[in-house]
């Protein structure tokens, strides 16, 4: 992306990577020191469509500097995810078999990298690296509009007593 759509050395790339992974790692630790969850789980649904919307408009961006400053969008939004789906994940799952799913999400998530990189790849052999991040971005998109409506209204303490999140 650096290269070709910002005409510059591949540095371009670590620089966007840095803005990304700069901004979880603050982001992260703002969370945890304040144990922030959203009340209303639909909450979440609107942050998986921004995220796509932001990674849509990264895929607009002309100049390195558009790149980091969606990229820094990207992940302050995005950076509000992790934490809820690890929660859910550690409260909701028994504990004599939280290593197994965590180790089982682990794989899942190393295993989507390559099969992303695949198709990421033959997106952009057949019709160009500028449609990669509009084509993930509908499906955020999608996913979040999914979550929004599946848990339309409900709270996390609500949740938690049905069993549905912790």
């Amino acid at each position: 992306m650096a290269v070709i759509t910002y005409d510059m050395p591949a540095i371009g790339l670590s620089l966007l990577y840095i803005a990304e992974g700069a901004t979880s790692v603050a982001l992260g630790i703002w969370i945890a020191n304040r144990k922030f969850m959203f009340a209303k789980i639909h909450t979440y649904g609107w942050i998986y469509i921004l995220m796509g919307a932001t990674w849509a408009l990264f895929g607009f961006t002309q100049t390195i500097y558009q790149g980091i400053f969606v990229i820094f969008l990207f992940a302050a939004v995005g950076g509000f995810v992790v934490p809820f789906e690890r929660m859910v994940m550690q409260t909701h799952v028994e504990a004599n078999a939280r290593g197994r799913i965590f180790g089982l999400w682990n794989t899942c998530s190393m295993l989507s990298i390559n099969i992303g990189a695949l198709i990421t790849g033959i997106v952009i052999d057949y019709i160009g690296l500028v449609y990669v991040p509009l084509i993930v971005a509908i499906f955020e998109i999608i996913l979040g509009i999914v979550f929004f409506v599946q848990f339309k209204g409900r709270t996390t303490d609500e949740a938690k007593k049905l069993g549905e999140v912790g």
